[in-house]
């Protein structure tokens, strides 16, 4: 596998593998290679999905070390367990042995009551830097949407860019994000 290593400011990024597939392993590989080096505190899972797989694995093998998940997800948790299906008991498990869950939301920390979580929660809500939408102001006395997503397909912008000519003139959208599909959105909306 695929193995790239870096330094961004005081921390060290571990790459590992190059299919979302692989990754649980490979990162549980070398999270185990480098435990018996440092011996870390603990084990951070970023969302039930593929570092969580790979985090679960180092806490079955290492059960002393704390297991910290993160619970980010933005697809519908529907949707989240059919993908899961296959593996539903070992995707149970993430939530089960995690010692703490911290959520960015009351909605995502109800998902992980629901698959068993018992600990301690904790909700964090993602912070906004508020400079960063400092400018003029519009006057307009209609109805503005606002979206503050990131740009990606999945999170269906161009939808709601299309919809606009089918809504009445009042009504306006105000984008607040970037990602891939800035460039698209932007050439969707001229």
């Amino acid at each position: 596998a695929e193995l790239r290593e870096e330094k961004i400011g005081n921390m060290f990024v571990h790459r590992v593998g190059s299919s979302k597939y692989t990754f649980p392993f490979f990162a549980f590989r070398r999270a185990q290679q480098l435990h018996k080096q440092k011996q870390y505190d603990a084990v951070w899972g970023m969302m039930a999905a593929y570092a969580g797989f790979a985090a679960l694995f180092f806490k079955l093998r290492n059960p002393r070390v704390p297991f910290v998940l993160t619970l980010q997800e933005g697809d519908p948790i529907g949707h989240i367990k059919r993908r899961a299906a296959l593996v539903y008991p070992l995707f149970k498990m993430i939530f089960t042995k995690a010692d703490i869950i911290q959520a960015i939301s009351n909605y995502l920390g109800q998902f992980g009551r629901s698959m068993g979580f018992n600990g301690p929660l904790e909700i964090i809500p993602n912070g906004v830097d508020t400079k960063g939408f400092v400018g003029e102001r519009v006057a307009h006395t209609g109805i503005v949407l606002i979206t503050t997503s990131r740009l990606v397909h999945k999170n269906a912008v161009d939808d709601i860019v299309r919809a606009l000519p089918l809504l009445p003139e009042h009504i306006r959208f105000l984008i607040l994000g970037m990602g891939p599909d800035e460039a698209v959105l932007k050439a969707l909306a001229r």
